[in-house]
């Protein structure tokens, strides 16, 4: 399940959202990632299965902008899984239980999505940052 991969060309990034202003760069930044992990999120509604609905409809995808007194000036962080009305559910099922075999479903949908994800955040970031300038 190990995978690497080159990534080039992040002080440009960085310097082109730092143009951009601080709120705009991180709205671009959230927006396109957000927009990358939506596979994720789909492979892992998928793969949770159907009991009552409570975990399919308990996953998201969620951001958080990183403080940047942490060093991070341009920062995003995204997460898909579930919510905490779904978490406990969704560890069962990952992990299992003493009485429940393990299925997992959040861990293959990240590993099988990982090129889409880096395609369309690379796409999507482009796109927003073009559309930003020129606003």
């Amino acid at each position: 399940m190990n995978s690497s991969h080159h990534v080039s060309g992040l002080q440009e990034l960085d310097d082109r959202l730092t143009a951009l202003g601080a709120a705009v760069g991180k709205k671009v930044l959230r927006r396109s990632a957000r927009h990358a992990m939506q596979p994720v999120l789909h492979r892992m509604r998928a793969g949770a299965g159907v009991d009552s609905g409570e975990l399919t409809a308990g996953i998201s995808i969620s951001s958080k902008i990183q403080d940047k007194n942490a060093g991070r000036k341009n920062a995003v962080a995204v997460r898909v899984g579930p919510k905490k009305n779904a978490f406990i559910k969704a560890i069962a099922q990952e992990f299992g239980t003493s009485k429940q075999p393990a299925v997992p479903f959040m861990r293959p949908a990240l590993a099988e999505s990982t090129s889409q994800v880096i395609t369309r955040f690379s796409t999507a970031l482009a796109t927003e940052i073009e559309r930003a300038a020129h606003d």
